[in-house]
């Protein structure tokens, strides 16, 4: 698989911009997620075969942002992040790596789930984090 970025709600900002500048030079394949692909699994949404388009009603819409990395070995994440630090780019806390599992989950279930962790591990409101 290509390295590929999925980006919600984060490509309009001033550092969704420089993050998508970022990605371009170094080819990776930015995929924008939209409130109509959150119910769609992430595999559907990163054009794999085998996957189709989710049923389930959408019933909210979160205000988070997220990235979510496919396709990409370890140091290259790491890498990836350090040029977004060096870049100066502001902190995104919700942060994922599609894995074997995750793939099969809706852009939403993989949202709640990294948020609820994110929350375990600070101790921060869940409602809080942008």
């Amino acid at each position: 698989m290509q390295e590929t970025v999925l980006l919600y709600n984060i490509d309009k900002s001033e550092a969704g911009k420089a993050i998508i500048s970022i990605l371009e030079k170094l080819n990776v394949k930015i995929i924008i997620v939209k409130s109509s692909d959150l119910m769609n699994p992430i595999g559907y949404i990163l054009g794999e075969k085998g996957f189709e388009r989710g049923t389930e009603a959408l019933t909210t819409i979160p205000n988070d942002d997220m990235l979510v990395m496919a396709g990409f070995e370890d140091k290259q994440i790491d890498i990836l992040l350090q040029i977004f630090k060096e870049a100066n780019i502001p902190f995104i806390p919700l942060k994922a790596i599609v894995t074997q599992t995750n793939v099969n989950w809706t852009f939403m279930q993989l949202l709640n789930n990294v948020k609820n962790e994110y929350f375990e591990l600070t101790g921060m409101n869940k409602d809080k984090i942008n």
